[in-house]
């Protein structure tokens, strides 16, 4: 039968150059754009992977939140405040100014000092339990811990018994009993009861190192816009943070008062010294002022020149005030007399001022001129006024110009009134007697007297009010530091387990997805259509899918007889139709005409390209075409399992000469279709296949069939199948998606191009949903008349 002649198609439109994997412009591998339908074919691929990194990393977190050891803190909350202030009446507040600007805040530099190494030696002396670190028995289980002066590290080693407690480098000692000190000379514990563990190590630390142990586990922290302050003490026993945060709060107020009182006391100590100085100094200046009155008997001229001096500050005062009068009186006229000064300012100016107020006149004369100016206002303001040249205008124009000479003439009368004032009091002042304008000798001398008692009476009062304060302070038992609340019981820390373990998840998940993009780039593969026809140069390859009933088509281990033929077990299948549909691709393109010889292969092992083979030579047959099916694979000839048929005589008897080509072929129950098996495997299939006489067989077989298939070895496996891709018409690529690496399919298609190949077609084979799972999508599923 010959082939069957089917109408052309179109040219393909493809160029003589061959596709290329998408490379940058220095050679290196472009990294391939990713959306949204790439994303999550990424994860679908690499689930699993996925799954196993979170499920480690959730793991790992509850591990964590199991064994970690728990930190407990504990809060205490105190006050900055001047109770001393509050408790004396605010006779003791104010007194200790720190030397320092404005910008210094108080309260910020009382909790430095509360975080100093100085408050927290002193928590560290006041408890020497923060001084040893106990391994295997819980701290609380000592009761007590001695440690002498100077005493900077040491060790203890206990056992315990029934009968005591035992030290492990005095083996032959007693047993001291529970609630006993036991230890060496100068760092002795106290174990209360005996506890769950057999043995123990106490280690003594430095001082130093409590101290700094103390410091990094201390947080102080002010509420923003208050004077409370937060301290929290962290450690790994409920107890001790407790004690130690309320030890903290309750040293640092002692402290503070202690500090308060002895800067009181040094105050105290310090005015009395100047106050007894300046009450010494008082009786000598009375003394002084005493023995010089009975001298001079200076008490007439003192009382007639003090009444003279008074007189005569009298006429100052009264010149002053008449000039000031006289200056804003001169001012107003000038307002007055400036045309570009607004009328309204000028009379309200007037109206102000008081001796121009008091003036009758001028006082008349500034509330007609006001009303004036308000006439003319309502007349010509707002969007219905009237012009200038109204009547009414014009009138009141004229008006205000006369009410405004007359105003200036009696401003300044009133000028001229004050100036003659002031000439009769500098005239009155002229005319007092010399004795008016100074001190005699004796006055001067007893006014230095005077003065001196003065002072030294003004800085006695101050020295004794300020001495009373500071009696108040030194009897006031408080500093700045006030307990509002004392650290309660310390609460766990950290997240709760069951939040480490969503967050590690969490983490593990996008950890997961990271590497699963990782794994992705570093090891490109090809996963959907698009991918492919790029790759090979060829216009949307044929996927193949998986079968219908789930089973996969080409999986490793291989399928054998006719579970792996397709078309025959399930011929209404997506996948029977996706091979139809390969068939029929390639019998409209334009190399159909001269695709006599047609080679199936792969770049790698176990891609389904001999199940491909013969799912397709089943394919054609049933199309009426006359196939023969040839196994070119001598090394895992495959062909014949499916089939049923035997491996010998086959491809390698026919090619040593041992049989003729009628005998290798035999009849399969297709109808149509013939198989050559691949014969037994010869020492070396390369050679045999490149003989002189295999292009002469392959035209044989073209003669006597209208296709001629040939499943041949992976293209990078062995040279098998570049050397009869040069002797067929055309070659047909299988890749599995998701298994078939872009650099090989690049690798292979090199390999081809230069032997000579042509490449007519490629197939996508999917047998794990790849292409799915990528964001793809399969177009083949089985349509037939129980389809609904």
């Amino acid at each position: 039968m010959n082939r069957p002649q089917l109408p052309r198609g179109r040219p393909s439109g493809r160029t003589s150059q061959p596709a290329r994997w998408p490379d940058d412009d220095d050679g290196d591998l472009a990294l391939i754009p990713l959306d949204l339908q790439r994303i999550v074919g990424v994860v679908r691929r690499h689930l699993r992977l996925i799954l196993l990194v979170a499920l480690l990393a959730a793991g790992a977190a509850g591990a964590y939140a199991y064994l970690r050891q728990p930190i407990y803190s504990a809060n205490a909350v105190i006050r900055m405040r001047d109770t001393r202030a509050s408790l004396t009446g605010g006779l003791a507040a104010g007194q200790d100014q720190p030397v320092a600007g404005p910008e210094v805040n108080p309260l910020l530099s009382l909790i430095e000092v509360l975080s100093s190494r100085t408050v927290a030696g002193a928590v560290v002396d006041s408890m020497p339990l923060l001084r040893v670190r106990v391994d295997g028995l819980p701290i609380t289980a000592l009761t007590g811990v001695a440690i002498a002066a100077g005493q900077s590290a040491d060790t203890l080693r206990l056992n315990f018994t029934s009968q005591g407690v035992t030290l492990e480098d005095a083996p032959t000692a007693a047993p001291v009993a529970y609630g006993t000190p036991v230890g060496h000379d100068r760092f002795l514990v106290m174990v209360g009861a005996q506890p769950a563990a057999t043995s123990a190590q106490i280690v003594l630390i430095p001082r130093e190192a409590a101290v700094n142990s103390v410091i990094g586990n201390l947080q102080v922290r002010a509420r923003p816009n208050t004077d409370i302050v937060d301290v929290r003490f962290q450690a790994d026993d409920p107890s001790v943070a407790q004690q130690v945060a309320n030890r903290l709060v309750i040293l640092f107020q002692g402290a503070n008062a202690e500090d308060a009182q002895h800067e009181s006391h040094s105050r105290r100590v310090f005015l009395e010294g100047q106050l007894r100085e300046a009450d010494s100094a008082l009786a000598q200046a009375r003394e002084a002022v005493a023995s010089f009155r009975v001298r001079q008997r200076a008490f007439s001229a003192k009382e007639r020149f003090t009444s003279q001096q008074t007189s005569a500050g009298q006429l100052a005062a009264r010149r002053n005030e008449l000039t000031t009068e006289r200056q804003l009186y001169q001012q107003i006229l000038q307002r007055m007399d400036d045309p570009n000064a607004p009328a309204g300012e000028a009379i309200l100016a007037l109206l102000s001022s008081p001796g121009l107020g008091e003036n009758p006149a001028i006082s008349q004369l500034s509330e007609q001129l006001a009303r004036y100016q308000t006439q003319k206002d309502s007349l010509t303001s707002g969007p219905y006024g009237s012009a200038a040249t109204n009547p009414d205008v014009t009138r009141l124009t004229a008006l205000i110009t006369t009410t405004q000479d007359r105003l200036a003439l009696a401003v300044r009368g009133a000028i001229s009134v004050l100036e003659d004032r002031i000439a009769a009091v500098d005239a009155q002042a002229r005319s007092a007697p010399p004795s008016y304008q100074k001190l005699s000798t004796n006055e001067s001398d007893e006014a230095t007297l005077l003065e001196a008692v003065d002072a030294h009476r003004q800085r006695g009062d101050q020295l004794r009010e300020e001495y009373q304060k500071a009696r108040l302070a030194e009897a006031v038992q408080v500093g700045q530091v006030e307990i509002v609340d004392p650290a309660g019981t310390a609460a766990a820390t950290g997240l709760a387990p069951r939040l480490i373990v969503i967050f590690g998840l969490i983490m593990g998940l996008t950890a997961g997805c990271g590497l699963a993009f990782l794994v992705e780039y570093l090891k490109p593969t090809i996963w959907r259509q698009q991918d492919l026809a790029g790759m090979l140069d060829s216009e949307n390859p044929i996927v193949i899918p998986r079968f219908s009933s789930g089973r996969r088509l080409f999986h490793a281990p291989r399928q054998h007889g006719a579970q792996a033929l397709t078309m025959i077990g399930e011929p209404r299948g997506g996948t029977a139709e996706a091979l139809r549909a390969l068939r029929t691709k390639l019998i409209f393109s334009h190399d159909y005409a001269n695709l006599k010889t047609l080679l199936i292969t792969s770049t790698a092992e176990s891609e389904g390209k001999s199940t491909m083979a013969a799912n397709l030579a089943v394919a054609f047959a049933q199309q009426g075409v006359r196939v023969l099916l040839v196994d070119s694979d001598m090394r895992r000839a495959n062909l014949h399992r499916m089939f049923g048929l035997e491996r010998s005589p086959g491809l390698s008897t026919l090619l040593e000469g041992r049989a003729d080509l009628a005998d290798v072929i035999q009849l399969t129950t297709v109808p149509n279709l013939s198989l050559m098996a691949a014969g037994s495997t010869p020492d070396n299939p390369a050679e045999l296949l490149g003989g002189a006489g295999v292009r002469g067989t392959l035209d044989r077989m073209a003669a006597g069939f209208d296709l001629v298939l040939l499943d041949s070895p992976p293209v990078l496996a062995v040279a098998d199948a570049s050397i009869l891709a040069a002797m067929t018409h055309g070659v047909l690529m299988v890749v599995r998606a998701g298994r078939a690496e872009r650099d090989a399919i690049g690798a292979a298609r090199d390999q081809l191009e230069e032997v000579g190949a042509h490449v007519v077609g490629a197939v996508l084979n999917d047998p794990d949903g790849e292409v799915v799972r990528s964001g793809g999508a399969y177009y083949f599923y089985g349509y037939d008349s129980t389809s609904r």
